[in-house]
């Protein structure tokens, strides 16, 4: 008898949180387009923030109104950092049989960090003055703007794009494209503005797109270089998940079905090879090393190994950055928050490039 009261105050309760669950998950999906821009509910932070921070669901609210498609491109970035970016900056491009991508012609870009709590955004969209305004609204910690010209190819210095004896190529994901620093401090730019300097007249092509691997970088290179101003030189910029997204095992060699995924990858670049070589051009083969094994010096014998045997079996000069990177403090050439070059990073990497490289354009 004397229990019935706790039963019926637990049945209550249990009732009332009941209902409550119902209320949060109701209101959630109701609320689910706009919710989706910044994540999904199996975040109990962003929940939180959600229900709690009006700035947050106003920034998830605006910029679903201004974006609707922001959220319907996951990917990861080449560090395997997750993003949200949208469709708007991309055309849809078959690559030999495979639904890809490629950035809109004359696209301007903005990427931006934004802050809510303990929770970080980074997330890039189409660069309008409505986007501006709608984070002005909230803590946003970083941005930047890139621009792309008719190709899709990340604009350099106007006088980088004239009077040229010598067009030189870049290839590569979003270290080339220069994720996080202005169209000027890519090392694709500096490049092009170091070969000047000594007299050549180089006018450099940026084609770095993020996200992208081997195979679409062989496509760029066979269906763009008339484009790209038929390059004497091109470079690929390899990063270790070019072969498979956990790049960590790629480097040090515990890769399951490693022999199947470094062959696809290999295969394109020696593809490149042959075209370049076909069209009287040089292909460099450049490694780029993860962050956190260069702050580690971590051994890269595997990574390094497999590349360089490639690279001398198909007469390809190969530069390794690893080396260069750790026999110097490393710190300033990474951003602090993100795993990618900062600008001192791609001020080192022009250098070394072209210090590796300048008997290439004689």
């Amino acid at each position: 008898m004397t229990l019935r009261p706790v039963f019926a105050a637990a049945a209550v309760g249990l009732a009332l949180a009941t209902a409550s669950a119902a209320g949060v998950g109701g209101y959630l999906f109701l609320n689910r387009p706009p919710f989706k821009q910044l994540g999904g509910v199996r975040n109990l932070d962003l929940v939180r923030a959600y229900l709690f921070d009006p700035k947050v669901r106003r920034f998830a609210a605006a910029l679903r109104e201004e974006d609707p498609q922001v959220n319907a491109f996951k990917t990861m970035w080449d560090t395997n950092v997750g993003v949200l970016l949208s469709r708007r900056l991309f055309r849809e491009v078959d690559m030999d049989g495979a639904p890809k991508y490629a950035y809109r012609a004359n696209l301007k870009k903005l990427s931006f960090v934004v802050q809510a709590d303990d929770l970080m955004w980074k997330l890039e969209a189409v660069d309008t003055p409505r986007i501006h305004a709608i984070l002005r609204d909230v803590d946003t910690t970083y941005q930047v703007e890139a621009s792309y010209d008719g190709h899709g190819f990340r604009h350099v210095d106007a006088d980088l794009t004239t009077g040229c004896t010598r067009h030189v190529l870049f290839l590569g994901d979003s270290f080339t494209d220069g994720l996080w620093v202005k169209d000027g401090e890519t090392f694709a730019n500096l490049y092009g503005r170091l070969a000047r300097a000594e007299g050549v007249a180089v006018c450099p092509v940026n084609a770095g797109v993020n996200g992208y691997g081997s195979l679409e970088e062989r496509f760029v290179l066979e269906h763009d270089f008339e484009a790209a101003g038929c390059p004497s030189l091109v470079f690929v910029m390899y990063f270790p998940n070019d072969v498979d997204w956990d790049f960590n095992a790629v480097v040090d060699g515990t890769l399951k079905d490693s022999e199947r995924l470094w062959r696809a990858s290999l295969t394109e670049l020696s593809r490149m090879h042959r075209f370049a070589a076909e069209h009287h051009s040089v292909l460099v083969l450049v490694a780029i090393p993860p962050a956190a094994h260069v702050f580690n010096r971590t051994p890269q014998t595997h990574y390094e190994d497999v590349l360089r045997t490639f690279a001398k079996q198909e007469g390809v000069p190969f530069i390794n950055l690893y080396q260069d990177f750790v026999a110097r403090d490393p710190q300033p050439l990474y951003l602090p928050w993100d795993p990618h070059f900062a600008p001192e990073g791609h001020r080192e990497v022009a250098k070394l490039l072209y210090e590796k490289t300048r008997e290439l354009l004689k």
